[in-house]
């Protein structure tokens, strides 16, 4: 499954045990915008590696300040990267992947 190997690498490069606990990850939750208004994602055990990626997407941008983004579209290149991290999951029609497919921005929630 690639789904988990993806996250089990990303895990190892950050020397983060697997499975994912809470503590290990940075995102409290996640809020998308679309055209019909906000898409809370509360965080959760079932969305951890969904939170994880975020977490993972957002520090390895390039950016002109040292904080990390409270924010980040949901463009092409964002898609794409959440196609291959999720792997056989992406076509899945839950909430967050939803979400990420038809929504605009994200908003992030750090601890």
């Amino acid at each position: 499954m690639a789904y988990r190997d993806n996250v089990q690498a990303a895990a190892d490069k950050r020397n983060i045990p697997n499975p994912l606990e809470e503590s290990d990850i940075a995102i409290a939750s996640l809020t998308f915008w679309g055209d019909d208004g906000p898409i809370p994602i509360a965080g959760t055990d079932m969305n951890r590696a969904g939170r994880f990626f975020f977490q993972i997407l957002a520090e390895e941008l390039p950016r002109m300040t040292e904080s990390l983004p409270g924010s980040l579209e949901c463009d092409r290149y964002l898609r794409e990267e959440a196609a291959k991290f999720f792997a056989e999951r992406w076509e899945n029609d839950t909430p967050i992947f939803v979400a990420i497919r038809t929504s605009k921005k994200v908003d992030l929630k750090w601890r």
